[in-house]
């Protein structure tokens, strides 16, 4: 379709596509009034285009034109239901909070750690620590402390196994929390 620059040419091209664009707008829009009014936007800024230069596929132009007008309508913040919290502070408020929250969270992790690796009998605490904290091999361990590979396996099993029961509980018990708070 080519749309004429003369009134007449625009006004029979507005009756043929205005109901396939307002089914088009509709993806973005469910409110009647925003959705014509994108439409005729898109209008409007078609005819402009076509003042400064010769526009080849028109009909292809009004739709991306629709997208685009409707995409830039829906980042308006007056389409959206709420505004988060990011939007009401400064960034640099928002990166201190969330920094100093995950800073608040890894103290508690290591601590609650700390506190289960110590629950751990000796030789377990030491392979553990050895293969975890400072990265020796199964091997390394083995020569190290004197024992079998085998042995050493088995204490790191043992280890993990009772260090992930031992972390669940800790972290669902909140009892163990506020007894935690109220001894310091």
């Amino acid at each position: 379709m080519n749309i004429d620059k003369n009134s007449t040419g625009m006004a029979l091209a507005y009756n043929e596509l205005k109901s396939s664009l307002m089914r088009f707008a509709y993806r973005y829009f469910k409110k009647p009034h925003d959705i014509e009014d994108v439409v005729h936007e898109a209008f409007v800024k078609v005819i402009e285009a076509q003042k400064s230069r010769q526009i080849q596929h028109t009909q292809t132009y009004l739709f991306q034109t629709v997208k685009n007008l409707s995409l830039k309508k829906l980042d308006k913040s007056e389409n959206k239901y709420t505004d988060s919290v990011g939007d009401l502070l400064d960034d640099s408020v928002l990166q201190e909070s969330l920094t100093l929250e995950h800073q608040v969270e890894s103290d508690h992790k290591l601590a609650l750690f700390c506190r289960v690796i110590r629950q751990l009998p000796v030789k377990c605490q030491r392979v553990y620590i050895l293969r975890r904290v400072y990265g020796f091999s199964v091997q390394e361990i083995s020569e190290k402390m004197g024992i079998s590979k085998k042995t050493v396996e088995a204490h790191l099993t043992k280890a993990i196994v009772r260090c992930t029961d031992l972390m669940e509980q800790e972290e669902v018990s909140p009892s163990s929390q506020l007894k935690e708070r109220l001894s310091k």
